[in-house]
């Protein structure tokens, strides 16, 4: 083969590696990081940090149209294996630091400790006396008062959500998902099958937020071993092509 068909081929093969590599490693974390980042208690509790790894993982897997270089370098394709795995873990780990200590507080009687339990609390409160309004109103009414299905159909509820649209639309979600009601001490259903009592949302939401840093444990253990593995390929076998590579090729 002379050198030139053997730098071509040299060449090719660092772009399909790369492009399968990339695949292989990246593709499989992805459908778990984007379900922990769209996590409705995730966004509420610990915010966006779960984009993080998403954001990571997408630019892993188009880093290898830049394969195509005249020359394709170590550090680049060593790089674009671990920077990625290391952002990801990076993310997780903020993710999974997090929810554990707001799950923590959870399940503590205290309410409010933080800013955000105490803003879900008070804006269950207005959605209460909201709903005690909408009731004294319905049978106030003359004649056949047209059902009320929730919260959500008082006249008053847009004005009210203008202040509280945030904690109306995680204590509305809680609700869909679980038997409960509040944040804090429970009490009756506002949302979903409306005037139902129920018990606190806490411990379902710490639940699941004790899930999701469980999940985030697993992104983070499978980045360390990308990352180990990536080491290993590159000191026994990408360097080693490297350097054949510039040999045949400059």
């Amino acid at each position: 083969m002379k050198p030139s068909e053997e730098a071509y081929g040299l060449q090719r093969l660092f772009t399909v590696g790369h492009a399968a590599a990339a695949a292989l490693v990246f593709l499989p974390p992805l459908p778990l990081a984007i379900a922990l980042a769209n996590g409705v208690d995730v966004r509420f509790w610990v915010g966006h940090i779960m984009l993080l790894p998403v954001a990571a993982a997408v630019v892993a897997l188009a880093l290898p149209a830049f394969g195509t270089l005249p020359r394709p370098t170590g550090g680049f394709l060593s790089g674009s294996v671990w920077v990625p795995a290391a952002l990801i873990a990076a993310g997780s780990f903020a993710c999974r630091l997090h929810a554990s200590s707001v799950a923590g507080e959870l399940q503590g009687p205290e309410c409010f400790v933080s800013t955000e339990r105490r803003n879900l609390y008070e804006a269950y409160a207005e959605a209460d006396a909201l709903y005690s309004t909408c009731l004294g109103l319905l049978a106030q009414a003359p004649g056949r008062a047209p059902p009320l299905m929730g919260v959500a159909d008082c006249p008053q509820y847009p004005e009210a959500s203008k202040r509280w649209g945030r904690q109306f639309e995680y204590l509305a979600a809680l609700e869909r998902r679980f038997p409960c009601a509040n944040a804090c001490y429970g009490g009756r259903r506002l949302w979903e099958d409306p005037g139902v009592l129920a018990p606190s949302c806490a411990p379902f939401a710490a639940q699941s937020l004790r899930a999701s840093a469980a999940w985030s444990t697993v992104l983070i253990e499978y980045s360390a071993v990308v990352v180990l593995v990536n080491l290993l390929l590159h000191c026994s076998l990408l360097a080693p092509l490297v350097r054949r590579f510039e040999e045949v090729a400059f």
